[in-house]
């Protein structure tokens, strides 16, 4: 994949479906002489008559937008409740190629210039390098030149859950529970690293090329150095109502492992159905996470297993400690799920939804 200020503009297009692949290879000919050089291409689409260049021109830096921390922004991803990202470049090695990353920097709102900014980058600090499996790696935390809070992350060729989901509907069972076993496995790899995610959904469950869920925005919103939520991170703040933990919705929110593992149970619920567990107004969510009747998801779709329905149910307690102590134990539990899925099809039984054909079992562990 070639490392220029073109292939970077339509990839974000493409994968933010303002253009059709075929077209995005049409104007990766017609665009192929800029190499990094933002100002180039901006001037050789304005020049030009092609008729993307006005919407695609909006996802370039402005004009003279220094790099920051020696990263070299080329497009923007996306404008989040926390932060601008923009898909760019890292500073070439000693003989070496500079490499795609993504580059968030966090609203001012949110982390304000001074104490919170290095607070923050003191906090995310232990997370840096965590080459792990299922877990975006984090490369650098820096204030940058406007004093917003930076955070450089690898960036994965592929699309998150949330855009899976507006392409392709609800997750049959076996799938639903391959990702969320996936997700889990990233969640434990946090807890390992001493954190929780604290703000799970599905957006920030990312499937790269081999179909494989990753995590990212891991360790983010709780801060170690002051033992509390950000101001302004937790679910009610982010609006995150869907998949938020009720501990998470009180007035002194908490966040932790056990609030993700009922995270991770409602998009378990949303892959399977496609709807969030509860309905209506984020109001009206808050009060059905806290007290409303656990939702099954067998009422939404009946051919959906009854070992997997008591696993979202179990996980989706509203009182931790009856939810499943940790992700290894979630994980644990949606393994043995899809192990006894593959052993109902296996026996021919039509009846399971989303049951695995025979000889996936062996499968699933080499993959894994």
């Amino acid at each position: 994949m070639s490392r220029s200020a073109v292939s970077a503009l339509l990839q974000v297009a493409v994968r933010r479906r303002l253009i059709l692949k075929e077209r995005a290879l049409e104007l990766a000919q017609l665009w192929s002489t800029c190499g990094t050089d933002v100002e180039a291409l901006r001037a050789r689409m304005q020049a030009g008559s092609e008729v993307e260049a006005v919407l695609l021109g909006e996802l370039l830096p402005a004009a003279g937008m220094p790099a920051a921390g020696g990263y070299h922004h080329l497009a923007r991803l996306g404008e989040g409740r926390t932060a601008s990202t923009w898909l760019g470049l890292s500073p070439a090695t000693d003989g070496g190629e500079a490499d795609w990353v993504v580059i968030k920097h966090f609203h001012h709102k949110l982390l304000p210039p001074g104490t919170a900014v290095e607070r923050f980058c003191a906090d995310v600090q232990p997370l840096l390098n965590a080459d792990a499996r299922y877990l975006v790696p984090y490369r650098a935390v820096f204030a940058a030149a406007d004093g917003s809070a930076c955070l450089v992350q690898r960036y994965i060729v592929g699309s998150d859950l949330a855009q899976r989901a507006e392409v392709k509907g609800a997750t049959p069972e076996a799938r639903a529970l391959v990702l969320l076993r996936q997700a889990g496995k990233g969640l434990r790899l946090v807890q390992h690293l001493g954190g929780c995610h604290g703000m799970l959904h599905p957006s920030n469950v990312l499937i790269d090329a081999d179909r494989r869920a990753l995590l990212t925005d891991y360790g983010l919103a709780w801060s170690p150095s002051m033992k509390a939520v950000r101001p302004g991170w937790d679910a009610g703040g982010l609006l995150l109502h869907a998949w938020a933990a009720p501990e998470t919705l009180d007035e002194h929110p908490t966040v932790g492992i056990a609030a993700d593992v009922y995270a991770l149970a409602c998009l378990g619920y949303w892959l399977l159905s496609g709807k969030t567990p509860f309905q209506g107004p984020a109001e009206q969510q808050a009060l059905e996470h806290r007290g409303g009747p656990r939702p099954d998801v067998r009422s939404l779709v009946p051919t959906v297993s009854g070992i997997t329905a008591k696993t979202l149910l179990k996980a989706m307690q509203a009182d931790p400690a009856k939810r499943y102590p940790g992700p290894r134990e979630l994980v644990a539990a949606i393994e043995r799920n899809l192990i006894l899925l593959t052993d109902a099809a296996a026996r021919g039984d039509s009846g399971v939804q989303g049951a695995l054909p025979t000889g996936k079992r062996a499968e699933l562990k080499l993959q894994e």
